[in-house]
């Protein structure tokens, strides 16, 4: 047992895998196969006997709880989603070993907590995702079983959600601040929630659209009345954290955006075009000069924006501005994690095909 942690650290380190609490120094060391087969023998070896309560009993009171936290996201980052929950009771071990040694010696350490509770969160997601989604893919499901999949599939979504809010409102709280000692490492984890925030919310619309074209009246309904408190709430809990950085700002108004659209075309709701149009251009033009990365943020929202113009004809005298303006972000977007897929999505409505909405909602899960 004790071999399982011995020197946690040093293993890291002789693997040149640095991670700084929140983010790797770089990712050289992913291409490297037989680094991968290390990480992912200890990593597995750790989670299978962290889901051993005997064996959890047995573990030493001192574990490395950072380096263990660094062994669990390396092994994410090379995993498939469907095997990416193995993160999950490593993180849950790295978390009751801190807070175990927090009460020896008395030295909390905000910054930790609450990375690790947002690593639950993250891959309590995935795997909610990933088992929903085989879950209606099994041969010879049928539609009514589809759709009581679905409701219980959105309510366990939604408590990572409410518990998403609830977190960035705790962080955020200017009248009772929690001691991050480094202020930079406070502002690091509100944008780590915002985006984990923001990005579960557009998830939660994107799945409803997957499966509304088998939905009854009674599970349509109880599925908005669902969504849509949590989207507001989401959105409360986003806003004074909107201007904190410009992909932060994008993200806000894209969400905003994003629910203008879902409710008006899902709901009784009669919210003006203009006014869903000019959300979405909030989102995608009104910043004046953008980074790569934030031209990579606006695509979401110019996919909003094609979409929203070409479906409805008092729009049309935009669409040409629109699609136009959609080029010029892919053009200029860096090109990192989802990019493909947008601008496979992008390619295709601007040029009138038809998008797969079930793509969508994979491709756009839960990566920003």
């Amino acid at each position: 047992m004790i071999a399982l942690f011995d020197d946690l650290s040093g293993l890291l380190c002789s693997l040149e895998v640095s991670f700084d609490g929140r983010e790797f120094d770089d990712h050289a060391w992913l291409e490297n196969e037989q680094t991968r087969a290390i990480l992912y023998e200890r990593g597995f070896a750790i989670a299978m006997a962290a889901m051993d309560s005997k064996q959890r009993e047995m573990m030493p009171k001192n574990i490395d709880y950072r380096s263990l936290l660094a062994l669990g996201r390396a092994c994410a980052q090379f995993l498939d989603d469907r095997d990416k929950g193995l993160e999950t009771p490593i993180a849950n071990l790295a978390l009751h070993k801190y807070i175990e040694q927090l009460v020896q010696n008395g030295e909390p350490d905000v910054f930790f907590e609450q990375q690790c509770k947002l690593r639950l969160i993250t891959s309590d997601l995935i795997i909610n995702y990933t088992t929903f989604r085989d879950g209606i893919a099994a041969d010879g499901i049928g539609e009514e079983d589809i759709r009581i999949q679905y409701l219980q599939h959105i309510k366990r979504w939604g408590k990572n959600i409410t518990q998403c809010i609830e977190t960035l409102q705790l962080i955020g709280n200017p009248e009772r601040p929690l001691n991050f000692i480094n202020p930079e490492n406070c502002h690091n984890t509100i944008f780590d929630y915002f985006i984990c925030l923001a990005q579960a919310i557009r998830s939660m619309m994107l799945q409803y659209n997957l499966v509304q074209p088998i939905l009854d009246l009674p599970t349509a309904t109880e599925a908005i009345e669902i969504i849509g408190p949590l989207t507001v709430q989401s959105i409360e809990a986003l806003a004074p954290h909107r201007r904190q950085s410009s992909a932060q700002f994008i993200l806000f108004q894209t969400i905003t955006a994003h629910m203008g659209i879902f409710m008006e075309r899902e709901t009784s709701h009669e919210i003006p075009l203009e006014s869903l149009l000019d959300q979405c251009n909030r989102a995608t033009t009104h910043l004046e000069e953008k980074t790569p990365l934030d031209a990579y943020v606006t695509l979401f929202a110019h996919y909003l924006r094609v979409i929203l113009c070409s479906n409805r004809e008092e729009l049309h005298e935009h669409l040409a501005q629109v699609k136009e303006d959609a080029m010029v972000a892919l053009n200029e977007s860096q090109q990192i994690q989802n990019y493909e897929s947008y601008r496979l999505i992008l390619e295709q409505s601007i040029n009138d095909e038809a998008v797969n909405i079930i793509m969508v909602s994979d491709a756009l899960a839960h990566v920003w």
